[in-house]
């Protein structure tokens, strides 16, 4: 761990000088042109999982069917914003397009937002009816043109009152087609909301739910060595297979943990002078992870070389207990079979009676 923080000790620039690309200080080392394993949504480092591929062919063909209103949701850091920039990748010369990152707005000023992004300007104090009929006019004329497709990322963050406004865009539409796509994408938070009473209209609405889940472990590898390859590695840096075993372990599939882990598990294996990531390397690499997000626990102050995780914390707890039950039932029995005074035994004779034992009455 010491020599990850000795690895990341780089000199400032000099003043005036402005500050360089965000590369790693093992890129020179392992020879690599870009940063592989950043956490920013790029989607040039998109791998298509199974759950990705499968979630990006259900949202196109919702969008190319008319579908109206489609529904993306997942953990923390499965790849939401990744997939959806890569969708409007795709989309871009198919589709007018509006990608909405800061929901937390009312339902005016949303619409108000959707319609400065497609270019349409409206007068500053226009009406919730005003806006809706300008947004209506312009899909009309875009009829020929392609979808006009909205992506609200972070859904989960909306208040109630604009999630319930979102549904008055579902009547926009004619006789045989949806004129907007809108795709709502949010934590598992989102979903909770939608069963609300109050929204189960907009909930009706949603035509198709995808979910994202995590990356299993041959996942894991192919996310690995697919961000490698396109930050130009061609052999000369390589995970073994113990390394992807802890890495998926210690990030439990999660694509941005599996980053995160992998990107300190390098920078652990340039200050050991080493092009092969090994176990070890994961190891100091979540070690570093762990104690920069605060997550030391007592027992590990206590106990440094002991990773104390949650499996090994319940197996403790439940341990102790066993253990506690063991010994009181062991003094029980040992009372039972020493010490109940009707299997005590004097050396006069058997022994007394339990009413023997009994208090005299004064």
């Amino acid at each position: 761990m010491d020599a990850i923080r000795m690895a990341w000790s780089l000199p400032d620039p000099p003043e005036g000088v402005a500050d360089p690309l965000p590369e790693r200080v093992y890129n020179e080392f392992f020879d690599l042109t870009g940063t592989p394993f950043s956490i920013t949504p790029d989607p040039e480092f998109l791998f298509f999982s199974e759950t990705h591929r499968s979630v990006m062919e259900k949202i196109r063909y919702g969008i190319q069917s008319r579908m109206g209103f489609l529904l993306l949701t997942g953990e923390v850091g499965t790849g939401k914003t990744t997939l959806c920039r890569a969708l409007l990748d795709q989309l871009r010369d198919k589709a007018r397009t509006v990608y909405v990152i800061n929901p937390s707005l009312n339902g005016q000023e949303l619409l108000a937002c959707i319609l400065e992004d497609l270019g349409v300007v409206c007068a500053p104090d226009a009406s919730k009816k005003e806006l809706i009929d300008s947004l209506n006019h312009f899909v009309l004329t875009q009829r020929g043109a392609g979808a006009v497709v909205i992506i609200i990322d972070d859904a989960q963050s909306m208040p109630l009152e604009t999630l319930e406004d979102l549904r008055l865009l579902s009547n926009l539409e004619t006789d045989k087609t949806k004129l907007v796509q809108m795709l709502l994408v949010g934590q598992p938070e989102l979903v909770d909301q939608l069963n609300r009473a109050e929204l189960r209209q907009l909930k009706q609405r949603v035509a198709v739910h995808c979910l994202l889940d995590f990356l299993n472990l041959d996942e894991t590898a192919g996310y690995i060595a697919r961000r490698l390859a396109v930050a130009g590695n061609k052999g000369q840096v390589r995970f073994d297979t113990k390394a992807v075993r802890r890495i998926h372990k210690y990030s439990g599939g999660v694509p941005r943990m599996i980053n995160k882990i992998c990107d300190l598990s390098l920078t652990a294996a340039f200050a050991a002078d080493s092009r092969t990531v090994a176990a070890q390397h994961v190891t100091a690499a979540f070690d570093e992870l762990v104690e920069t997000t605060s997550r030391v626990s007592g027992a590990r102050r206590w106990f440094p070389g002991w990773r104390l995780t949650r499996r090994r914390l319940a197996l403790t707890i439940a341990g102790l207990v066993c253990m506690a039950g063991l010994l009181g039932y062991g003094i029980y029995a040992d009372w039972a079979r020493d010490g109940s005074p009707a299997r005590m035994a004097t050396a006069d004779g058997p022994a007394p009676s339990l009413h023997a034992w009994s208090r005299p009455r004064l």
